[in-house]
């Protein structure tokens, strides 16, 4: 049996499905906002296999039992009752399954930080993995009314395994995590080097060296991936038309929209749409 509980958020308009929008927002980590979508937890075996899967959030994945795993690139990462597995956006991993699998999910995004380009792999302390086998329970006994609980045991156990992941210490500055949250909320805005330079208070060439010092990449082709990584959230999360989508995270018209998602996605955006929605339970 799978069961799958969804967090709603407050917007100015009322309560909303998270996953047409941002979640619930945790606080005390760096990053400076963990948005938490759902949770869930199944019992898998055979039909847990799923060839190149691509979400526009982070997975967390926690078995109770050893013989599955994920594989991304060529690296295969097990799971099991020792740890917990860190799948970050936008990287096509792989679903390799066991069987009769007890399998605990968590959904949820990060803003202010660029992911890593690999699974990130959390070994638990004894009392941890006690605590995440006790949120399994929590999850399969679950029933009307018990969100508001059941996101309080989520937020702790996923804010201790995003707490242990080696984030560059660059990432953590002040000045860049803001920088970074800001292009995240301005991504439909006409944003260039010397917009952003001005809000750095820089000269641009000195931020152009100072921001890829930082993260390793340019202003522009930073922006670029996460005007991609927007859209593939609404494309999985909204029925906005691709045009509109276009138009909301900065890109000229559909055509010029369509070229940089092929060429950072491999997909067009309406059969990404069509995967993204398939895989979003996987």
């Amino acid at each position: 049996m799978s069961k799958a509980v969804k967090f709603v958020s407050m917007s100015a308009s009322g309560y909303f499905d998270p996953l047409t929008g941002r979640g619930v927002v945790l606080s005390g980590v760096k990053p400076p906002e963990v948005h938490l979508h759902e949770c869930g937890f199944a019992r898998v075996g055979p039909e847990w296999s799923h060839r190149q899967v691509l979400s526009p959030f982070w997975r967390a994945y926690y078995n109770l039992d050893v013989g599955a795993g994920v594989r991304a690139g060529a690296q295969v990462h097990e799971l099991g009752p020792d740890r917990v597995v860190l799948v970050p956006e936008l990287l096509p991993f792989d679903c390799l399954p066991g069987e009769d699998i007890r399998h605990l999910w968590l959904h949820f995004s990060l803003e202010g930080q660029a992911p890593p380009g690999k699974p990130v792999n959390v070994p638990l302390s004894p009392h941890a993995c006690e605590a995440w086998r006790e949120l399994a329970g929590q999850i399969e006994r679950a029933s009307a009314g018990d969100e508001h609980r059941l996101r309080r045991a989520c937020a702790g156990l996923l804010l201790g395994a995003i707490g242990q992941m080696d984030f560059p210490a660059e990432a953590t500055s002040a000045e860049l995590r803001a920088l970074l949250l800001w292009m995240d909320r301005s991504l439909g805005e006409a944003l260039g080097v010397a917009s952003l330079a001005r809000r750095s208070g820089r000269s641009p060439r000195a931020f152009l060296t100072w921001f890829k010092a930082q993260t390793g990449l340019t202003p522009m082709v930073y922006l670029k991936s996460r005007r991609v990584h927007e859209a593939c959230r609404l494309l999985h999360f909204t029925q906005d038309s691709i045009e509109q989508i276009a138009a909301d995270t900065g890109f000229a018209n559909r055509y010029h929209f369509s070229r940089e998602f092929r060429a950072q996605t491999g997909h067009a955006p309406a059969g990404y749409r069509r995967r993204a929605i398939s895989a979003s339970k996987r």
